[in-house]
């Protein structure tokens, strides 16, 4: 589903992406925001297995959502169907902490895609650490509006962080504690 195209001229938004300097991001990130009909072009390149754009493009993308959270709703079930099926890794990253920082803008069926998704990458000992420390953040945040998954993520938590590094055990073990003081 593409929620709007208001580009009047068609433009390669890749030429605004030379490379990863936030000094880049940010010149693109302005050029989106006067020109909000491109993203999603933006949006398109996130999801692309083009090379190095993934990553550069969803960056932008976060950015952009970030300043114009009002948009974001408008975007974030065609992100979270695509998500699924995400080529780049960094590119993950960004639109997690882009859902991350929406989550109240989901209704209760993306949600559940999220939760599923979020508990995959959990489970997964393959996927990167930041992914794993996202995915359990935004589990235990759905968590404080759908108690039922508390158990569940409790378990799941447990299980993973035993064989991971440092940072995905600190993160676990605080949303551990949080969890059992909320069940107890």
């Amino acid at each position: 589903m593409q929620a709007c195209n208001l580009a009047e001229q068609p433009m390669d938004c890749k030429e605004l992406l030379p490379d990863t300097s936030r000094n880049t991001a940010d010149m693109a990130t302005s050029f989106l925001l006067e020109n909000p009909g491109y993203i999603n072009h933006f949006i398109d390149l996130t999801f692309s297995e083009d090379g190095k754009y993934p990553m550069r493009a969803s960056r932008v993308v976060f950015l952009f959502f970030e300043q114009m959270p009002e948009l974001s709703e408008l975007f974030l079930e065609d992100i979270l169907q695509r998500m699924q099926h995400l080529y780049d890794a960094s590119a993950l990253r960004n639109m997690l902490n882009l859902i991350k920082c929406n989550l109240e803008k989901l209704d209760e069926d993306k949600l559940g895609i999220l939760v599923d998704m979020c508990f995959k990458l959990l489970e997964n000992g393959k996927v990167q650490v930041a992914h794993k420390v996202y995915a359990m953040d935004i589990l235990y945040k759905v968590s404080c509006s759908i108690p039922e998954i508390k158990p569940e993520l409790a378990a799941v938590i447990e299980r993973s962080i035993k064989h991971e590094n440092t940072a995905c055990r600190n993160t676990g073990g605080k949303i551990l504690q949080k969890i059992y003081r909320e069940i107890a």
